[in-house]
């Protein structure tokens, strides 16, 4: 019964398609050009979240149909997991192995 399961969520993961690549934002792309500026790196990240949303919604039409042709020509890669590092034994693990069935 279990082999049949593992045969087919490994069938069904050699199938699946791979991770599609993100487009950034116009948004996304106005924060990043942001992101630098003294003025809004001295605030506390919940003002900065708001002074931001007021800069972007005071910005004209042009400039965000601007900055929406200037994202979509920006892939972003989705972020690939790191291998987790096998961690050493402590010494406190290895007291408990030696002595978990005394």
């Amino acid at each position: 019964m279990f082999a049949v399961t593992r045969l087919s969520f490994a069938a069904r993961k050699a199938a699946a398609p791979k991770r599609a690549v993100r487009r950034l934002t116009s948004f996304g792309l106005f924060m990043k050009q942001t992101a630098k500026n003294p003025a809004l790196n001295a605030l506390p990240i919940k003002k900065r979240g708001v002074a931001l949303g007021k800069m972007w919604r005071a910005l004209p039409a042009d400039q965000k149909k601007a900055l929406a042709a200037q994202a979509k020509t920006i892939a972003v890669m989705p972020k690939v997991p790191k291998a987790a590092k096998p961690r050493k034994p402590s010494s406190y693990n290895k007291f408990i192995q030696a002595n978990y069935r005394k």
